[in-house]
């Protein structure tokens, strides 16, 4: 262990400078002091002042940015909405146009289908009219050539009576 030595502990502790100075010296000293710390003081201030000023403008720069990009981002939804409604009034045409073609399709369907009907009618009725039409125009032609040979007989008797005169 360390221990002092009476040499050690017996000799006066340094001299402080100010208690070996005459009050000139001490008040120089203090002023000098006193300027040094109002340097040191003005210089802190400054640094807090620039800080401050550098804080003030990345607040500043930080509100623009933020502004901004809620600009932006405003900018953006509003076009996704109006993209939105040309999307849903295209779609909305679409569904009407289809609708619209769905029901000419169906209407000239059901023509088609009565037009059919009335084909197969046709096809149904026209062979057995035509059949009856037929054995009537043979009836007829028959009576025809009835009648004329009737006639030529009347007209024979007739015109040899004449002859006679």
């Amino acid at each position: 262990m360390n221990t002092p030595s009476s040499h050690e502990s017996n000799t006066p502790p340094p001299p402080n400078p100010e208690q070996s100075m005459g009050p000139e010296q001490t008040l120089q000293l203090l002023q000098t002091q006193v300027q040094t710390l109002s340097l040191n003081l003005e210089e802190v201030q400054n640094r807090i002042d620039q800080t401050r000023g550098l804080i003030q403008t990345l607040v500043v720069g930080l509100v623009i940015a933020v502004l901004t990009t809620l600009g932006v981002s405003g900018w953006f939804a509003y076009r996704l909405l109006v993209q939105d409604q040309i999307v849903q009034r295209e779609a909305r045409q679409a569904n009407e146009a289809n609708e619209a073609m769905l029901e000419q399709i169906a209407e000239l369907e059901a023509r088609l289908q009565r037009q059919r009907e009335q084909i197969q009618t046709l096809r149904d009725d026209v062979p057995g009219e035509l059949e009856t039409l037929s054995d009537t125009v043979q009836s007829n032609r028959r009576q025809l050539g009835l009648i004329r040979e009737q006639l030529q007989q009347l007209e024979s008797p007739a015109a040899d009576a004449e002859d006679e005169q």
